[in-house]
């Protein structure tokens, strides 16, 4: 199994939810493929994440980071988090989850925008 640091970009403040849903507007959202289970462990907690597989995710982040941001990794893993859970208690649930998660798929309708003041926004996407 192998764990993961969160991809922690963060789009700069002065980016507004209008340019975002401009760049989201321009893609189309497929079905994405559910992964392995796996952890990425920080010091508060581990986070419980399915990896996901789509190249409408990879898009995505391709043409949102062309927006003003700062990142501290290089490479993007797609993720959808399933749980925070204590340190430690993650790794119990990997093995069970990622043959559950086997073959299975999802079809993404909304993004979540997470501004730098706290304030999150959905919007919708545009699905094929």
């Amino acid at each position: 199994m192998q764990n993961h640091k969160s991809v922690d970009i963060k789009i700069h403040e002065d980016v507004t939810v209008e340019q975002v849903k401009q760049i989201l507007d321009k893609i189309t959202f497929t079905t994405c493929g559910i992964s392995q289970a796996s952890i990425f462990p920080n010091e508060k907690y581990d986070v419980l994440k399915f990896d996901m597989l789509g190249m409408c995710l990879h898009l995505a982040n391709d043409e949102l980071k062309k927006l003003p941001f700062t990142s501290e990794y290089p490479k993007y893993h797609p993720h959808m988090t399933v749980a925070y859970l204590k340190p430690g208690a993650g790794k119990k649930y990997t093995n069970n989850l990622s043959k559950k998660a086997h073959g299975r798929a999802l079809v993404p309708t909304n993004v979540i925008f997470s501004q730098p003041n706290g304030k999150k926004t959905q919007i919708e996407i545009k699905v094929k």
